[in-house]
């Protein structure tokens, strides 16, 4: 196991300790402000890393509110971040081995932002300017448009990309963790689980 493994493994523990005290134990929310509480301990780069919907994931950096009702946003770097609307948040310590504990955010479905005339997959993503959802196809011009006489009007330097997570299941895990450390993980199988399935795997590869 490297330095890096090592590090991130027990300062995921640290933040289990920093959440839940001496005696963690499986919990549940369903209020969103709970959720980004018990969450905050747990954000940083190179911490976590973020299992999407339908396949990838990212680290993300903090978690906070969105300007849309009920949803919270994963920032990952500067001007980008995830959204999500949370229906339930479930924490599973595994005992046998902590650093394995991990949450499972169940998401509520989203309607798309009526930017695009079709979304077939899990995400949308887009570009977001004064509260206004664009095409994304703006970002990779770096123009907003044009005025009367030809001239690009550039995007402000606060417009963000924003990838907005329609339905599916998010899992948090460490970075170092067994089910990160799988690259076969990224297939977003834990789209199709629920918290006691997943542990369950966790606790057969220990």
């Amino acid at each position: 196991m490297s330095d890096f493994e090592v590090k991130n493994l027990r300062a995921w523990e640290v933040a289990i300790q920093s959440a839940f005290g001496a005696a963690p134990a499986p919990a549940v929310w369903t209020d969103i402000y709970a959720m980004i509480d018990v969450l905050q301990p747990f954000m940083g780069f190179n911490l976590n890393h973020v299992m999407l919907p339908g396949g990838g994931g990212l680290d993300a950096d903090a978690i906070t509110h969105s300007r849309e009702a009920g949803c919270v946003r994963f920032d990952t770097g500067e001007r980008a971040f995830y959204l999500a609307k949370p229906r339930k948040l479930s924490f599973e310590y595994v005992d046998r081995s902590p650093a394995n504990s991990f949450f499972l955010m169940e998401l509520t479905t989203l309607k798309p932002a009526d930017v695009y005339e079709t979304v077939r997959s899990e995400s949308e993503q887009l570009v977001e300017v004064d509260d206004e959802y664009l095409d994304y196809s703006i970002w990779e011009h770096g123009v907003l448009g044009y005025e009367e006489d030809g001239q690009e009007i550039p995007l402000p330097d606060d417009a963000s990309v924003v990838v907005r997570l329609l339905r599916g299941h998010v899992l948090i895990v460490a970075k170092a963790s067994l089910w990160n450390g799988d690259t076969s993980t990224y297939d977003g199988r834990h789209d199709h689980m629920d918290a006691e399935q997943i542990r369950a795997i966790i606790e057969r590869s220990l």
